[in-house]
């Protein structure tokens, strides 16, 4: 039997990277998932460093709109009837929050921790070996229609108060980033600090050898054999029983399957982490009519994407993109 100062249960980026600053600052640490790092959410998502989208997204307004979702015509909902009974609670909750007045106060509550989602994971990063993987090369989100364009207002008027770095660009603005887009976008806005990843699973893999060689344990295990043991948390792995007086839940959406054996519930909603937007044919792009907008990263070719995705499928890196890209816009 092993005893840690902290189990972290779940080796996607969010874990991985706890791990990684508590063994930093001196404590004995045990990272335990059923796969290797990187390998399930994390393996295959969008790789936005997230640090630029200022107001959480709202419930759907209005009867078209709910009606697109409830219809399944909707690109930025989906659901599973026999699982609303049990989100009912969130929706409503959701709903409740989704005027401007919350929205702003959230946002300006989350900034603090949005401003250093970027130098933090350069630091990682760097730290990790990993440089090669890093774009700062900003984030192009662009809108079909003047409404859907209309509805940031808020947003850009709080990044503007913030000192947010943003550019609102005409179809001729876009152009000039991005020439593979066909111009049926009337209004776009370019966010230039945003980051991105170009491969997640690669960078959470050098997390995870960072956190090794600073003795950190990684270890295969299921989550679900999480159990108290006195006054300490233990784990059941193939190496045998870890203990901790700690235990960090970063499992995401198996969260609730862990925590119900301990009689806690919470009503949430997962999103789809499997987003690769730079990696889209635009040929995808434009002939869907999305109006809600849709986010790319620019300074990266659509010739230089589809080799790098080429690439990555035939060598088995990532060959779940191939099949996410219907979820690439929000």
């Amino acid at each position: 039997m092993a005893r840690t100062d902290a189990l972290v249960l779940g080796a996607g980026i969010v874990g991985t990277s706890i791990a990684l600053h508590l063994a930093k600052r001196g404590l004995a640490v045990a990272l335990v998932d059923r796969r290797g790092p990187g390998e399930e959410t994390s393996y295959g998502n969008a790789g936005v460093i997230e640090g630029n989208t200022l107001l959480p997204h709202p419930f759907p307004r209005g009867l078209s709109a709910l009606l697109r979702v409830a219809l399944k015509r909707a690109t930025e909902a989906n659901y599973h009837l026999s699982f609303l009974p049990r989100v009912a609670p969130w929706l409503l909750a959701y709903r409740s929050q989704s005027g401007l007045a919350h929205r702003m106060a959230f946002a300006e509550a989350m900034r603090p921790l949005f401003a250093r989602a970027l130098p933090e994971h350069e630091a990682l990063i760097a730290e990790a070996g990993a440089g090669r993987y890093l774009r700062k090369t900003g984030w192009l989100k662009v809108y079909r229609s003047d409404a859907s364009f209309a509805d940031t207002a808020p947003e850009r008027e709080l990044a503007t108060r913030l000192g947010q770095p943003h550019q609102v660009l005409d179809p001729d603005g876009v152009q000039a980033l991005e020439p593979a887009l066909a111009p049926v976008f009337r209004h776009a806005i370019f966010w230039s600090e945003a980051g991105s990843i170009s491969n997640p699973l690669a960078v959470t893999r050098a997390y995870a050898a960072r956190f090794a060689a600073l003795s950190g344990l990684v270890l295969k295990g299921d989550a679900r054999s999480l159990h108290r043991n006195g006054a300490q948390w233990r784990i059941e792995t193939p190496e045998g029983p870890v203990d901790a007086p700690v235990a960090v839940l970063a499992l995401g959406p198996w969260t609730p399957d862990v925590l119900g054996a301990f009689t806690v519930t919470f009503a949430r909603a997962a999103m789809p982490a499997s987003r690769a937007p730079w990696l889209m044919p635009m040929s995808a792009i434009v002939s869907r009519r999305w109006s809600r907008g849709c986010g790319l990263r620019p300074a990266l070719s659509l010739r230089r994407a589809m080799r790098r995705r080429r690439r990555r499928n035939s060598t088995g890196c990532c060959p779940r993109r191939a099949r996410s890209f219907r979820w690439a816009i929000p």
